[in-house]
């Protein structure tokens, strides 16, 4: 018997997405993508697809993808594997079918990313970036697995497996910083916003959460729980996207699967505080850190099996919990709260069965007391997917 087709909407919401996973058996279905991803006011919107898309994949024997474009549209089926959405689906499953066709597309829609990695690869950002956005991917067993801007060399089997020497071979602060900056230059970020950015030291804050959220994948998203070894597939990426949302529909934003009163007095202040009246529009930098691992509670869960996933994902922001040892163990997450603070921004972390947030407070505290609203019982997904959302003041 055929499986039912879940399709995702060109509006997907982060709302929609967890209902789909609440109450949708996903090994029941196949999956159908829009051509196209209009971004519908949600943080992160294209990671959360492709979070979507690996737990979706995860959960099927034999995942198959069909997609709305003929087999004729060349251009269209480039396209696909041009957005993170598009070559997570079609990477993520067995089977790739095209409209009014039974024959299997797969392996041919990947070979049209063989350019866009390669740009990756030599560090053409220019050429690798779509409109606004940049999607830095990096995907198991590809040839071309580790790209040169994230890493000293390219680590070993070995060395992917051991925490310690992978995290190690992770490029650090600086050279997060400089990547950052080429990343906003590729996407065309005005000049004065750029110039900001060097004034204020906001390359360093973000090139310090940038370090800290992709070492933290290298923790956990190369190990299967399971089996103790490196998965068949799986994916880990780095995303910047400049988002403009109009002055009087900022209270509209869905930053979360949840919204709360904490996100409208935080969209309401950066709303009316120091930004130039004459714009009509307030754009954020949103970046996102994205890995098909195991997610934090299961990595976590090992030394601490009677614990629920709430109070394991609360405990890995705290600023001396960490499974690996070392002088610095444990200050990851707690690091990125700081740089959020400093950057007057939020974040949104789901992994496991748990969404984090956190938003940058009004007063000018120190960065004692920080702490995460964390909801746990939702549906769990695959990974962790971590988006730090902060506002360009001009």
């Amino acid at each position: 018997m055929a499986n039912s087709v879940l399709e995702l909407s060109p509006t997907v919401s982060a709302s929609q997405i967890e209902s789909h996973l609440i109450n949708a058996d996903l090994s029941n279905y196949d999956l159908e993508l829009p051509q196209k991803i209009h971004w519908s006011g949600t943080v992160g919107q294209s990671a959360s697809i492709a979070q979507f898309i690996a737990t979706w994949a995860r959960s099927c024997e034999s995942p198959v993808l069909k997609l709305k474009t003929s087999q004729s549209d060349s251009h269209k089926l480039t396209g696909t594997v041009s957005r993170l959405f598009g070559l997570s689906g079609v990477y993520f499953s067995e089977r790739v079918y095209c409209k009014e066709s039974n024959e299997d597309f797969r392996y041919r829609i990947l070979k049209f990313a063989a350019n866009r990695f390669i740009a990756m690869w030599k560090k053409n950002y220019s050429d690798v970036a779509k409109g606004r956005k940049i999607e830095l991917i990096s995907v198991l067993r590809a040839n071309r697995e580790f790209l040169p801007a994230l890493y000293h060399r390219c680590p070993t089997p070995e060395e992917l497996l051991d925490r310690e020497k992978h995290g190690k071979l992770i490029v650090g602060p600086h050279e997060m910083s400089a990547l950052f900056e080429k990343c906003l230059e590729a996407i065309k970020l005005s000049k004065s916003g750029k110039t900001l950015i060097q004034e204020t030291n906001v390359s360093n804050s973000v090139g310090e959460l940038l370090y800290e959220a992709y070492r933290n994948t290298a923790e956990h998203a190369y190990l299967d729980i399971d089996t103790g070894e490196i998965p068949r597939k799986g994916l880990r990426c780095v995303l910047f996207d400049l988002v403009q949302i109009d002055r009087e529909r900022i209270q509209e934003i869905e930053p979360l699967s949840r919204t709360s009163d904490e996100s409208k007095e935080y969209f309401r202040r950066v709303a009316s505080r120091g930004l130039d009246s004459t714009r009509t529009k307030v754009e954020f930098i949103e970046i996102s850190i994205l890995d098909s691992g195991p997610g934090l509670a299961a990595t976590m869960c090992d030394s601490s099996t009677d614990l629920d996933d709430v109070t394991l994902v609360r405990r890995c922001f705290e600023k001396h919990q960490s499974r690996k040892g070392g002088e610095f163990s444990g200050l990851g997450l707690f690091r990125i709260l700081s740089s959020v603070n400093d950057l007057n921004g939020f974040i949104r972390l789901r992994t496991s069965s748990c969404e984090a947030s956190y938003f940058a407070s009004s007063s000018d505290n120190s960065s004692l007391g920080l702490e995460p609203q964390i909801i746990g019982n939702l549906a769990n997904v695959v990974g962790t997917l971590l988006t730090i959302s902060f506002p360009v003041v001009y």
